[in-house]
C-alpha cells in the first residue's frame, strides 16, 4: 500500500487522503502508543473551546475543530484528550463549518438532553448572526472501506452534523448564556429568552418578540447595545430564580469587558396553583451596595447546587475580586465579616378614578409589616397627575424596642393625611422605601371619589429625572440614610 499524499492547509492540522484502502498515512499516530509519533495536537491559536461528549471542541479559522476521544487507547492514556489526530484524517470528517454570514462565534454551550447516555445533547453555537447546533454525539466517527472501496462503516463525513437554528436572535456575549436543567436562558439585543421556547414550532411570534422579559424590559432597555458584550445570565437552582445583569459601565483598569451594576430576577415559583403549577413573577432589580464596583459573571461552584454554591464574581472599588454567594435567608449582606444593611424600595401601580370625569381623594393610609431592626427607617411617598414628583407622605422608624435573638418587630403604622397638594387627583401612585430587613404585609390607602372634574383643567410640570433603579450602587447608603 502506498503512502497517502500530504495536503497542507494553512493554520490547520496536516490532512491526509485516506480511507479507500489504497494508501496509508506515513508514521501516523492514530493507532500508535508511541507518543513521539504524535503529529497533531490541539490548536494553539484557537478561540472559544469546550469539552463535550468526551472530546475538546475548538474554534479555529472559520470552523469548529473536534479533538480525539478521551481514553481511546485505554483509560491509562490520558494524553488522547490533547490530540487532534482524528481531525487530520479525511475518513474522520471535515471540521464543522457554518456559513460565513453568521459572523463571530460568541458562545459555545451544551444543550441538556434527557434519554441520552450522558444527559447532554447538541452543542449550541451562538454567533453574531444567529444560533447553530453541532451534533458530535455520534458514533462511529470514522468511515471505513474494504479493499474494494465498499463502505463498511459510515462515519461523520457521511452525515450532516451542523444545523442552523435561528437567524435573528442570539446571545450577546460568552457569559450571557445560563445553563438550565433542560434549556438555555440567554440575553439577546432584544431581551431575555429561553432557547427551546424561541425555537418552538407553530408560534406566530417572530424570534425577536418571543421574549419573557416584558416585566423588566424598561430596565434592560437602559443598556446601550455596545455595552452588552459584558452581559451575564445565571440560574440559581436552589432559589428557583433566573438572573440577568444590566446597567453596564466600563472601567478598563478593572476589566476588559463592561461590568454590570445590577441584575433582574425572575422568581419561577413565587406561589403555586391548586394543582401545584408554579407561578412566575419578575421581582424587579437586585442592586449591590455602593462599594461593589461591578458584576462580571454568575458562577456555580461544584457539581450539585448546594448552600453557598451559586453567586457572582464582582470587583470592588479597591479593584479586589470577590465571589459573592447568593443566600436565601440572610437579613444583611456580609463582606469581610462586616454586616451591611440591605436597602430596598417598591412602587405600586397607578390607582385611577373609575370614570374620566371624576376626581379621587386620598384621606389616610396605613402600613403593616415585620422589621428586623428598630434603628432603620421607612419612608412612604405619593405622587399623582396633579403632582408628578414623589412627595414624602411619612417617615418613621419601625419602633423603639429591644430585640432578643430571633425576634422581629411587628409594626402597624398609621400614615395620616398627605400634604394638601397630594390629596386630590385623577390617579395616585405610592412608593415605599427603607433600609434593613422588612416584610411588608399590608399597605392600605383610603381613596374615595370626591367630585367631577367637568370643565376643570390643569397643567403641571413633569419631571425628567425618574428614580434611578441603580441608586443603591451609585451613591453610598449614608447619602440617603444619614442617620445610619
Amino acid at each position: 500500500m502506498s503512502e497517502c499524499p500530504e495536503v497542507p492547509i494553512p493554520d490547520k492540522p496536516t490532512r491526509y487522503i485516506e480511507g479507500k484502502g489504497d494508501c496509508i498515512a506515513p508514521d501516523h499516530s492514530h493507532d500508535s502508543f508511541d507518543s513521539s509519533k504524535h503529529k497533531n495536537w490541539l490548536l494553539n491559536s484557537a478561540g472559544l473551546g469546550i469539552y463535550a461528549h468526551g472530546r475538546v471542541h475548538q474554534e479555529g479559522d472559520r470552523a469548529i475543530f473536534v479533538g480525539d476521544l478521551i481514553h481511546k487507547r485505554g483509560y491509562l492514556a490520558t494524553d488522547d484528550l490533547l490530540k487532534m489526530e482524528e481531525q487530520s484524517l479525511e475518513s474522520m470528517g471535515d471540521p464543522l463549518v457554518t456559513n460565513s454570514k453568521m459572523g463571530r462565534l460568541l458562545a459555545l454551550v451544551l444543550l441538556p438532553a434527557m434519554n441520552t447516555a450522558n444527559g447532554e445533547g447538541v452543542l449550541i453555537g451562538y454567533y453574531d448572526g444567529g444560533v447553530v447546533s453541532y451534533d458530535t454525539f455520534k458514533a462511529p466517527r470514522e468511515t471505513r472501506h474494504d479493499g474494494e472501496g465498499v463502505v463498511l462503516q459510515k462515519g461523520w463525513d457521511t452525515q450532516r452534523l451542523v444545523n442552523h437554528l435561528l437567524n435573528t436572535v442570539s446571545a450577546v456575549a460568552q457569559n450571557a448564556v445560563a445553563l438550565l436543567p433542560r434549556d438555555h436562558f440567554f440575553r439577546s439585543f432584544y431581551g431575555l429568552h429561553f432557547l427551546t421556547i424561541t425555537l418552538g414550532d407553530g408560534s406566530f411570534k417572530p424570534e425577536n418578540t418571543n421574549l419573557l422579559s416584558q416585566g423588566v424590559q424598561p430596565l434592560l432597555d437602559m443598556d446601550a447595545s455596545a455595552e452588552l458584550e459584558g452581559a451575564a445570565c445565571g440560574c440559581w437552582t436552589r432559589g428557583h430564580r433566573l438572573l440577568a445583569t444590566f446597567g453596564f459601565i466600563r472601567d478598563e483598569s478593572m476589566a476588559v469587558l463592561p461590568m454590570a451594576r445590577g441584575m433582574v430576577s425572575l422568581n419561577q415559583a413565587t406561589t403555586f396553583t391548586e394543582d401545584r403549577t408554579p407561578r412566575a413573577t419578575w421581582e424587579g432589580a437586585w442592586v449591590p451596595d455602593h462599594y461593589v464596583r461591578g458584576i462580571h459573571k454568575f458562577e456555580t461552584v461544584g457539581v450539585r447546587p448546594t448552600e453557598h454554591s451559586f453567586g457572582f464574581i464582582a470587583s470592588d472599588r479597591d479593584k479586589e475580586l470577590y465571589f459573592a454567594s447568593v443566600e436565601p435567608n440572610l437579613k444583611r449582606d456580609i463582606r469581610d465579616d462586616v454586616e451591611i444593611p440591605i436597602e430596598w424600595d417598591f412602587e405600586t401601580r397607578q390607582i385611577s378614578a373609575p370614570s374620566t370625569n371624576q376626581l379621587l381623594k386620598l384621606s389616610e393610609g396605613f402600613l403593616e409589616g415585620k422589621f428586623d431592626d428598630s434603628s432603620h427607617g421607612v419612608r412612604v411617598f405619593v405622587r399623582s397627575d396633579r403632582h408628578t414628583e414623589w412627595v414624602l407622605w411619612k417617615e418613621f422608624n419601625p419602633c423603639d424596642h429591644a430585640l432578643e435573638p430571633g425576634e422581629q418587630l411587628q409594626r402597624h403604622e398609621h400614615l395620616g393625611q398627605p400634604t394638601a397638594d397630594a390629596r386630590e387627583a385623577t390617579w395616585f401612585q405610592f412608593r415605599v422605601e427603607g433600609v434593613g430587613f422588612a416584610e411588608i404585609q399590608n399597605f392600605f390607602a383610603d381613596i374615595s371619589t370626591t367630585s367631577t372634574k367637568a370643565g376643570r383643567s390643569h397643567c403641571v410640570a413633569v419631571g425628567s429625572n425618574p428614580v434611578n433603579p441603580l441608586k443603591f450602587n451609585s451613591q453610598p447608603i449614608e447619602t440617603r440614610w444619614p442617620k445610619l
